[in-house]
């Protein structure tokens, strides 16, 4: 009965974190749909001839695809990271709820060892006794119910955390392409290669590359912070 409250209890959690992400995810999805829609109307309007597709612009189509990847990434860290201090947040409560337990546990415990010394053995069964013991039985199973319910939600955190890793090596992935995306896209500007790019093109270009790298470092950054802190917890 009490492993049956305690896993329903941290199952209706964990539903409700579920719920949550579900929630953020059908967002998502229609903020992709929209862009779906701008992207076919631009592309109706635009005939582009595949074959006569410049490095240059090879490159712009990579940077636009892995930013949109860095956004997935960056929503998916937020929500995790949201779903992560609500999960602790309510551990928080029932470590606080199990320490007042035992506290409270403790002092009747003490209680019921002072009316049950060797000289007053025929207190055993008087009231005192009969009204403290079931008292005692019922703090000790709020108290397992409770760590047992700490344990499932340690479970779930556990996962969260898991996933959270698959994300970090995504991004650090995405983050070593760019550093080679943006050598090569270096070579590219600094050699011939049968035409020649104006200088301002370049300079946006280089820009461009410089921009998206120092926004995926930071991305990278702020993922190593979430880590490290659900490591120490």
């Amino acid at each position: 009965m009490e492993e049956s409250l305690g896993a329903q209890y941290a199952m209706q959690i964990a539903v409700h974190t579920l719920r949550d992400r579900c929630k953020s995810l059908q967002q998502r999805i229609a903020q992709l749909e929209d862009e779906n829609v701008e992207l076919r109307v631009r592309c109706d309007r635009q005939e582009v001839n595949e074959s006569s597709l410049s490095e240059l612009d090879t490159l712009k189509e990579q940077i636009t695809h892995l930013t949109e990847h860095r956004d997935q990434l960056q929503e998916k860290i937020r929500m995790v990271t949201s779903e992560n201090q609500d999960l602790w947040s309510k551990l928080g409560k029932l470590i606080n709820v199990n320490k007042n337990l035992g506290e409270q546990l403790k002092k009747i415990n003490d209680t019921v060892t002072q009316h049950t010394t060797p000289q007053h053995t025929a207190l055993i069964r008087s009231k005192t006794f009969t009204q403290d013991h079931p008292q005692t039985k019922v703090l000790q199973k709020n108290l397992e119910m409770n760590e047992k319910i700490s344990l499932e939600l340690e479970n779930v955190s556990l996962k969260l955390m898991d996933s959270f890793s698959k994300q970090k090596m995504e991004l650090e992935e995405i983050c070593s392409e760019i550093d080679k995306m943006r050598e090569s896209g270096e070579d590219v500007i600094s050699e011939n290669c049968g035409f020649y790019f104006d200088e301002e093109i370049e300079d946006d270009m280089v820009e461009e590359f410089k921009y998206l790298v120092d926004d995926l470092a930071a991305l990278k950054e702020q993922a190593l912070e979430q880590r490290k802190v659900l490591e120490e917890i």
